[in-house]
């Protein structure tokens, strides 16, 4: 549930700033996102490694900014310099679907019986 809300935040977060200011600033502000994201990443894992990140509210706020990253990006790449909209979603949501499907295949079959839980993460 957290993580669906955060996906609903996220495109809101992102998607508003762009097409209020014709695309103007949005490079700086996507690689601020990026950053952003990479750290978050970053602390996320010292928090797991250091087996800091146990508890409910430590998963549920983990839930939330995953979703409001991930659908910032994909709000941010769906208006970013596109003329038309409509022929940009259906390779970025096929691609999304793709990149899934592999992803739960990997880290079903190979991340997670290697590695655990916590590290694929």
């Amino acid at each position: 549930m957290m993580f669906m809300t955060g996906l609903s935040l996220g495109a809101g977060m992102v998607g508003r700033p762009i097409c209020a200011q014709k695309i103007k600033r949005s490079r700086l502000e996507s690689t601020r996102f990026n950053s952003s994201n990479f750290h978050y990443d970053f602390v996320l894992y010292l928090l797991t490694e250091a087996d800091l990140l146990n508890g409910l509210l430590a998963s549920v706020i983990a839930l939330l900014f995953d979703g409001i990253f991930v659908s910032g990006i994909f709000a941010f790449t769906s208006l970013y310099k596109v003329s038309n909209q409509l022929k940009q979603i259906k390779p970025l949501y096929s691609a999304d679907l793709i990149g899934g499907s592999i992803g739960s295949i990997a880290a079903s079959l190979i991340f997670i019986p290697v590695w655990g839980y916590y590290r694929p993460c």
